[in-house]
């Protein structure tokens, strides 16, 4: 496994290069968040047991990226949104076709070339009353999202620690199968409009609403506006100037190795 991992980072990380290179061309900023910006502040590199790579954008880049990027044919790698058909997730995905892995964290094996995660940054409304509202409804949105892609999307036999609400969502799921009933395709355009409502550069507080952390991932909009370059394995990275406000929210101690058992294993593995 050992070995797997090592070339799955290697190569996420050549890949993760020729992306912020295209980024840097195109004045855009991306950054790291989540796993990725852990890594950075406590391993200076990948998390050991990790097995991907997780990068924000404000919304106003992302949008420009994927208007810009979606139709071009001529980079090394794959661009891939729900809007072109290439991938079931919301968040854009940067892919290596050259790269295979066997990702068996679905109730479904999938077959997918190796990948890096680039999530939206998305402002959320001032008023206090409204935010709630805001939330309640993208929570809903993102409850349909899901089950209407269940079988071949929901992480059902993921190694993650989650909470008795989420356990009971995918207990029903399994038993209903409700993506034989939800169209995908009304459900992820809603979620998408409503994501969209609010420019994080004119919001108090901004969220990458789609991460693993919902709404642990929404914070002061200064926290995702404010970045500086991190030693990542041998390149450098751009993440989070506020890594402590950032990580405490996100993972409590995060200077902490976590025992075994509370270790994200995302099961995948480089096709033989």
């Amino acid at each position: 496994m050992k070995n797997n991992l090592e070339t799955i980072h290697s190569s996420e990380l050549k890949l993760a290069q020729e992306f912020l290179s295209i980024c840097d061309d195109m004045n855009l900023k991306c950054f790291m968040i989540g796993g990725t910006q852990l890594g950075a502040v406590r391993h200076k590199g990948f998390i050991p047991w990790d097995d991907d790579m997780d990068f924000g954008m404000m919304r106003e880049d992302y949008e420009r990226f994927l208007e810009e990027t979606l139709l071009n044919a001529d980079f090394t790698f794959d661009v891939a949104h729900y809007s072109n058909g290439k991938t079931l997730d919301y968040p854009l995905k940067i892919q290596d076709k050259k790269i295979m892995v066997i990702d068996s964290s679905t109730s479904v094996e999938i077959e997918r070339p190796i990948w890096i995660d680039v999530f939206p940054i998305d402002g959320m409304p001032n008023n206090l009353i409204l935010r709630k509202l805001h939330q309640f409804n993208l929570m809903f949105l993102r409850l349909m999202v899901k089950y209407s892609k269940f079988s071949d999307n929901v992480a059902v036999n993921a190694d993650i620690n989650r909470s008795l609400t989420e356990k009971t969502l995918i207990f029903i799921g399994k038993v209903i199968k409700p993506d034989k009933y939800l169209n995908r395709d009304k459900w992820i355009n809603r979620l998408d409009k409503s994501l969209k409502k609010f420019s994080p550069h004119k919001s108090e507080y901004s969220v990458n609403f789609m991460g693993a952390y919902k709404f642990k991932e929404m914070f002061p909009s200064f926290v995702y506006e404010d970045v500086i370059p991190y030693k990542f394995d041998k390149y450098e990275l751009l993440g989070i100037e506020n890594y402590d406000i950032y990580l405490s929210q996100m993972y409590g101690d995060y200077m902490s190795i976590p025992d075994m058992k509370h270790r994200n294993k995302h099961k995948t593995e480089l096709k033989k």
